[in-house]
């Protein structure tokens, strides 16, 4: 098969599917009615957070920090 048959073939197959592509009938999906399920909405009491939080700084000889430690306290009510 050389180079011309091969740009034949797909050149029919594209004329083809033009073709299909016209006869069909236009809005076949967006025709459907869409349908829609709404989920009930579930109302949950409010939650109160409390946190505290303290921090230990150890500093090194040129004035920067060498460890830090978080020490936090959250609850939930």
């Amino acid at each position: 098969m050389n180079e011309k048959t091969g740009i034949f073939i797909f050149g029919i197959i594209g004329i083809g599917l033009l073709f299909l592509l016209m006869k069909s009938k236009p809005g076949t999906f967006a025709s459907r009615p869409i349908q829609r399920s709404y989920a009930p909405l579930k109302l949950s009491p409010a939650r109160r957070y409390q946190n505290a939080e303290t921090w230990d700084i150890k500093w090194n000889a040129d004035g920067l920090p060498s460890q830090v430690t978080i020490h936090r306290d959250a609850t939930q009510s």
